[in-house]
């Protein structure tokens, strides 16, 4: 279901796979979304303090020069108003000695529909929810 809202949600999406994240962002464009795309966790960093414009923030665990959880933990600090998000399907590298998840962030699965995320993306930015633990079951 399409997005009916007026005003779009402004999204910086963070993934080194390009394939992947331009076919999300088209996904999230048609749910409403105003999709910014960068490539590595330096130039959202770069993208954020420049303009400061986003609603929320989506960054990909795994990339190859830095984490996505560098930038979560960094914009908890310098952002603590800005939600962020882990679009990931590996969760163990952010888990502490008692299994917790940095309390700055939340995970959604890429497993999941391109709705699915979206609506995730979309009640995060409405919530801005940035103060949350989640503990992971196995």
């Amino acid at each position: 279901m399409p997005h009916t809202m007026d005003k779009p949600i402004r999204l910086l999406l963070v993934d080194d796979d390009r394939l992947y994240r331009r076919a999300l962002r088209r996904s999230l464009r048609r749910h409403g979304f105003e999709v910014t795309e960068a490539e590595s966790v330096r130039e959202a960093a770069a993208l954020i303090h420049a303009h400061n414009v986003f609603d929320i923030v989506a960054v990909d665990l795994v990339m190859p020069q830095t984490y996505g959880d560098v930038l979560a933990r960094e914009l908890a600090k310098t952002h603590p108003n800005l939600p962020v998000r882990i679009l990931s399907a590996h969760a163990g590298g952010l888990l502490d000695e008692d299994g917790f998840i940095d309390e700055s962030t939340w995970f959604i699965t890429k497993n999941q529909s391109p709705y699915g995320i979206a609506e995730e993306l979309r009640e995060a930015a409405a919530t801005r929810r940035t103060h949350v633990s989640l503990r992971l079951v196995n």
